[in-house]
């Protein structure tokens, strides 16, 4: 959920089509479909779909295009850089990984407000998030064998993003903090979070999420590698349920690349377990899931259940951001319990209960 768009349609398209035609050199006649987007936008990277039409050499060109914007007011995360999410995305092409390919960038805000990445449109579909894919629509209409496809073909490129050498692909910067990346930084980072959004208004599972990440840190020392952040199924466009693409890459980092993995179950288990609601008949097991991850990478998934727990106490307090943001902007009442009490919320103590035997 987030902000629906207020962008004035035409002024955008304007906006964009004298852009793209300052970027194409040589070109003529450029032109801008209707631009389009999802229904919702604003809290995280803004997201406009549209076609380019123009001639060069006297031959016509078109071309499906995607621009993500950054939020121009509050958003979801505290530092936004779009630029920044496009180098990780350049490196992740030039190593083999399925991502859209980065065309241009711009960092002037004068054009639309914010910078901006405009990079090329993939086809396919995508698993729905609001309402989750688990409760109706294309992958619960597909076969056990398409589902099946889906999730392992889904996996197959999570594991290429942890097959990436960092220090290679130019994204040692991608270190959080100071210190060494893994448990540590990233309870660091997810401790700092929960501080700016709740303040000294503690939250008692949020609290007892931090205290047992804090007493099951994995033994040292952990793999490191190149982290997507949002690794799951729906962050990826398939086509014909093979993956075809990864998106959403604001949440990059340098850390134990379980923590990857373990978002990409968690999401899975929340969204069947933690809404009550049965998963896909073909979605492969967990077990097999993390054996065969390991046969992908030849990373041995060390510290699955703290980076199970990390993953949900991350989404809980995410939605709490979210039902801040969404209050200051009058969508929802002062007093709604939205964020304090979300599903991921629940989720997170029922996790805790299992690992403390509650």
């Amino acid at each position: 959920m987030a902000l629906p768009s207020q962008r004035d349609a035409d002024e955008t398209r304007t906006r964009l089509r004298d852009w793209l035609a300052s970027r194409l050199n040589g070109a003529s006649d450029v032109a801008i479909s209707g631009v389009g987007g999802p229904a919702y936008n604003g809290y995280s990277h803004e997201t406009l779909i549209f076609d380019a039409t123009w001639s060069e050499g006297g031959s016509p060109a078109r071309r499906g295009l995607v621009a993500r914007v950054e939020p121009s007011s509050h958003s979801i995360f505290f530092e936004q850089d779009v630029i920044a999410e496009a180098q990780v995305m350049l490196a992740m092409t030039d190593a083999g990984v399925l991502v859209p390919r980065v065309r241009w960038h711009e960092e002037d805000p004068d054009v639309l407000g914010a910078a901006f990445v405009v990079m090329d449109r993939v086809a396919g579909q995508i698993p729905a998030d609001n309402p989750p894919y688990t409760f109706g629509g294309w992958v619960l209409e597909a076969t056990p064998e398409q589902q099946a496809t889906l999730w392992w073909t889904g996996l197959e490129a999570l594991a290429a993003v942890h097959r990436v050498d960092p220090h290679a692909a130019g994204l040692d910067h991608l270190a959080r903090g100071k210190g060494t990346p893994g448990a540590d930084a990233e309870l660091a980072y997810i401790g700092g979070y929960i501080d700016r959004v709740v303040g000294d208004r503690r939250h008692p599972v949020m609290d007892r999420g931090l205290e047992w990440l804090d007493g099951h840190r994995p033994v040292e020392p952990e793999p490191l590698g190149v982290c997507w952040g949002d690794s799951r199924i729906g962050n990826q466009i398939f086509s014909d349920f093979r993956c075809a693409a990864l998106l959403d890459w604001e949440m990059a980092a340098l850390g134990n690349p379980t923590q990857d993995l373990a978002w990409f179950l968690y999401f899975d288990r929340l969204f069947s377990e933690g809404l009550s609601t049965p998963r896909p008949a073909g979605f492969p097991g967990h077990p097999e899931t993390l054996a065969r991850y390991e046969e992908l990478t030849g990373i041995a998934p060390h510290g699955a259940e703290f980076y199970e727990v990390l993953a949900s106490l991350r989404f809980a307090v995410i939605l709490m951001r979210l039902g801040q943001l969404m209050v200051w902007n009058g969508q929802l009442p002062e007093d709604t319990d939205f964020g304090t009490n979300s599903f991921a919320v629940q989720f997170l103590s029922t996790l805790l209960d299992e690992r403390t035997g509650a």
